[in-house]
């Protein structure tokens, strides 16, 4: 007999009038679905092969060849021990599009061409795996590369029909590519007819990540059967002006003494045209080892020589020093950017120089002390009159 006893259990009551030692009571549950599933019409065999596959390739990866192929090369996942046969199906796509381009092989490398990709695009590729079974393995994780762009193939015309007389057209250029060349979209009539702009409101937008530089631009087209369409290239020109673009040349024959515990450094102005360019200069010096310590002193032009006091140098450390031409800013004219930077000239401060240091720090640490001393001795002085004063 059973019954509810709630929440959620429930009791199961055996009468028997023998209660012996030697016996025992097995107990299962049942429902009215799960009950059929024991039953031996339901618990049939089947065959392993149809549920049976081999493992997915490993280590895929691809590699540019020197044609402009792509290898992609991968392993089998069982040992070289093993005698397990595998055929291979290699799938590969240019990533905006939904159908994969597959290929059987039996070797664990597969070569795609130039010719089989379009240049300038994003291509992904995967592998599977059969053991001569019912089914083939699970896809491995995929892995993508960028093609060459080919410079000397036009980009290719993707145009929609927007309207019943508008057309957009757009097409994409390598950022490499767009600081070379322009493309302006011409068209014609019929062959016989004379070539002519044809783009309207052109846009430019960056492609995510900078792998292309999209063009875009709409026009009226009366007969679309019968439009001919050229993206004709021209050279991108920048025009710029030579007083405006000026590099001197650096200054000349930098040299570096030692005056009076301090350095001097000196140089020569640098050869320039016969035009009236005033040039003011930039000197940097640094510690040998440790060379983003850089210390920057901006010079005019009528200077031709600076002086590094030996009390901002640390002592017994290698120094360089370089200097550079400007064109000077005060100049409303000319404009330009600096020259390159001399060779550096090593100097090293000298034990003088040396000595000096300690004996300045040596001296501060004296005043620091007697100050402090003075200070100490004259609080409780002034805390004793205080209480005086107060009684």
């Amino acid at each position: 007999a059973s019954h509810s006893v709630g929440d959620g259990r429930a009791r199961c009551r055996y009468d028997t009038q023998l209660f012996a030692v030697a016996i025992s009571h097995t107990v299962f549950f049942l429902d009215n679905e799960t009950e059929s599933l024991c039953s031996f019409k339901q618990n049939k065999f089947q065959d392993l092969v149809l549920h049976l596959r081999a493992r997915p390739p490993v280590n895929l990866s691809r590699s540019e060849e020197g044609d402009g192929g792509w290898m992609l090369q991968w392993s089998s996942p069982y040992p070289p021990s093993s005698l397990v046969n595998l055929t291979y199906q290699l799938s590969y796509r240019m990533q905006t599009q939904n159908i994969w381009t597959t290929e059987t092989v039996t070797s664990t490398s597969v070569k795609l061409e130039r010719r089989m990709l379009l240049p300038g695009h994003m291509y992904e590729a995967r592998v599977r795996s059969w053991a001569g079974l019912s089914q083939w393995s699970k896809w491995s994780p995929v892995v993508t590369w960028l093609t060459r762009e080919d410079l000397v193939r036009a980009p290719s015309l993707d145009c929609v029909l927007d309207g019943l007389n508008l057309v957009t057209c757009s097409w994409e250029v390598s950022p490499e590519l767009d600081h070379l060349i322009t493309y302006q979209l011409t068209c014609r009539q019929n062959h016989t007819a004379r070539r002519e702009r044809c783009c309207r409101n052109l846009t430019v937008s960056a492609e995510p990540g900078g792998t292309a530089v999209s063009y875009s631009c709409s026009m009226t087209v009366a007969d679309p059967r019968h439009l001919q369409l050229n993206l004709q290239p021209a050279r991108n020109a920048k025009i710029f002006k030579a007083h405006q673009n000026i590099q001197p040349n650096p200054p000349q024959q930098v040299t570096v003494k030692e005056e009076d515990s301090n350095w001097t450094v000196e140089w020569t102005e640098p050869d320039k045209p016969n035009e009236p360019v005033k040039l003011c200069y930039q000197v940097v010096y640094y510690r040998m080892d440790d060379q983003s310590s850089l210390t920057w002193l901006n010079i005019s032009a009528i200077t031709r020589s600076v002086t590094i006091l030996g009390s901002s140098l640390v002592p017994l450390q290698d120094y360089q020093v370089k200097v550079r031409s400007l064109v000077d800013p005060k100049s409303n004219s000319y404009k330009g950017i600096p020259s390159k930077w001399t060779e550096p000239v090593n100097f090293s401060p000298s034990e003088a120089t040396s000595l000096l240091f300690h004996i300045t720090y040596f001296f501060i640490g004296v005043v620091v002390a007697a100050v402090f001393l003075t200070v100490y001795c004259l609080v409780p002085s002034c805390q004793r009159y205080s209480l005086h004063q107060t009684s």
